[in-house]
């Protein structure tokens, strides 16, 4: 197709025939397509992506449109597709190395065929950038990323992080996602009223999640780890829920570097519970700045290389109730009573202790 063209027709395309798309040609299509898992469209120029419309679906196949050996060419057609399909849901089945950031827009919504399974995105080789970046936000802003898999290639990337916003997501869904390899962080995003279940954070250098600005949060589930200074970072943030979560430290990879593996900062109204603590240190869970109003309860602290908690003098109204330690390698079992007996008066052969102002915490053992 070497000019623009616009078909009103209901297509049924079988596996072998291909659109071949000039640089810079719009096809529009004012109809459906019906057409199996392989490429429909081929883009002939890396540079100069057209536009291609399709009116009467709302789904479309990310392998409608071909995986290329050029990183920066899939990353202009899938910018393509978030520009021209906000709100029509695109299935991915293959994972697409990505050459350049891709901005995604209100209402993008993207699913994959599971976070073990395929559909996903690596950055290529060299790129230091971010993977997704969230166009800035209006008071409407809303995406879905569900079931997919996101690799930052760290090894050969300095920089990027996975899924940067420069404003809030507000109503958003991030559902059974698997992040790993990210220079920066896995997600670092503002959210207001928005979820994360099951989102798995692994092996990213500066940190899994980190939530600056906000209010209303849910996150239920998943596997953060082996991030290399914080698995979860909550800053001037209000109203969150963080549960069920496993969150390890490697100790003899990642100690030297991390600092908790859950870190609130300035956050009001939130709790951390039911939550697996795995080779945790040097701390489990810190509140700092002016925090108040945090509830860490029925969290279960195994293998400590470090203190469970700490809670900054100018934190109040935090309370930190039935959690228990088990298998430290100095020493025994105990709950939260005695944790803060340790970490006021110190004992021999422990990591250095972490005071905790008796008037700001409430101990229900």
């Amino acid at each position: 197709i070497d000019g623009n063209l616009t078909l009103d027709a209901h297509l049924q395309i079988q596996r072998g025939a291909l659109f071949e798309l000039a640089p810079g040609v719009a096809l529009t299509i004012n109809g459906t397509i019906d057409a199996g898992e392989y490429q429909v469209f081929n883009f002939a120029d890396s540079a100069n992506i057209g536009p291609l419309r399709i009116a009467g679906l709302s789904e479309i196949r990310q392998r409608w449109f071909g995986v290329y050996s050029d990183p920066l060419k899939n990353a202009k057609v899938l910018q393509m597709l978030v520009d021209h399909y906000a709100g029509t849901e695109i299935v991915f089945s293959d994972t697409i190395p990505l050459g350049d950031t891709v901005t995604l827009r209100t209402r993008t919504n993207f699913r994959g065929h599971g976070k073990n399974g395929a559909g996903g995105f690596r950055l290529a080789d060299g790129v230091n950038k971010d993977l997704f970046r969230l166009q800035e936000a209006s008071a409407n802003f809303r995406i879905k990323l569900r079931d997919l898999f996101f690799d930052g290639n760290s090894g050969k990337n300095e920089a990027g992080s996975g899924v940067v916003s420069g404003g809030s997501l507000h109503d958003s869904e991030f559902s059974g996602l698997w992040l790993v390899h990210f220079a920066d962080y896995g997600i670092k995003v503002q959210f207001a009223g928005c979820s994360l279940d099951a989102v798995d954070v692994q092996y990213c250098n500066r940190g899994g999640v980190y939530i600056s600005g906000g209010a209303g949060l849910t996150i239920r589930g998943g596997v953060v780890e082996n991030n290399r200074v914080h698995d979860y970072i909550i800053q001037n943030f209000k109203g969150f829920d963080l549960s069920g979560a496993y969150l390890e430290q490697n100790p003899t990879v990642n100690l030297a570097h991390a600092v908790a593996n859950i870190d609130i900062v300035d956050s009001h109204a939130g709790s951390i519970r039911n939550c697996y603590f795995m080779n945790y240190g040097p701390l489990g869970v810190r509140c700092r700045g002016h925090s108040t109003h945090i509830d860490i309860s029925n969290n279960f602290f195994w293998w400590a290389h470090g203190t469970p908690y700490s809670i900054a003098e100018a934190c109040v109204n935090v309370s930190a109730r039935s959690n228990w330690v088990y298998n430290r390698p100095y020493g025994t079992d105990f709950g939260d009573g005695e944790i803060f007996e340790r970490a006021r008066v110190g004992r021999t052969g422990e990591r250095p202790a972490v005071y905790f102002p008796k008037r700001e915490i409430q101990f229900n053992s």
